[in-house]
């Protein structure tokens, strides 16, 4: 039986900013599967990617990792070297130590460069941080209208936990603005 594909619908323009992002999660779950989306043809050139990280982190030893955990969620063999390049070429890496406006100015600096891009801030963090990466995000004029965030679950590690960290994500982003994972 021969399928016909569905024609790929490509996403508009976007920045996604993964907070965590030279970690464990990113690394094996979250970027394979933006590069699955990439090599379906999804994302068209008008996109970022950055990965924020607390820990001064070097281009190549990430790019390595990168290409290590992408390479391992490929089902078949495929030559996709290349590709893994230019995929990372839209990687940007970023260090941000703390969640102060000031820390934040880069990431800002960056996103201005991409007016009219939609920004999706994805938390492959502790939910204990959730809040304050939104406070901070909302205080440096990062949040607006087209903005989305993506959380990790659980929240918290009770209801009482949870309640609060939902309370404080959501002083940044509406109901509808947030997607639980």
């Amino acid at each position: 039986m021969n399928k016909k594909k569905r024609p790929i619908e490509q996403l508009e323009p976007f920045n996604i900013i993964v907070f965590g992002g030279c970690g464990d999660l990113a690394m094996r779950k979250i970027y394979p599967a933006l590069f699955h989306r990439y090599l379906d043809g999804q994302f068209g050139d008008a996109f970022n990617i950055i990965a924020v990280t607390r820990k001064q982190t070097e281009v190549f030893p990430f790019q390595d990792e990168l290409t290590k955990f992408i390479k391992a969620s490929m089902k078949e063999e495929k030559n996709i070297t290349l590709d893994i390049k230019n995929f990372a070429r839209k990687i940007k890496l970023m260090l941000i130590q703390n969640h102060t406006v000031e820390d934040y100015q880069e990431l800002a600096n960056f996103l201005n460069d991409f007016k009219g891009f939609q920004n999706i801030y994805y938390y492959s963090t502790p939910s204990s941080v959730f809040g304050n990466i939104s406070k901070t995000l909302m205080d440096a004029n990062l949040v607006d209208a087209n903005s989305k965030v993506v959380l990790e679950k659980p929240l918290g590690n009770s209801l009482e936990t949870s309640n609060h960290i939902n309370a404080e994500v959501t002083q940044a982003f509406q109901e509808r603005k947030r997607y639980k994972i």
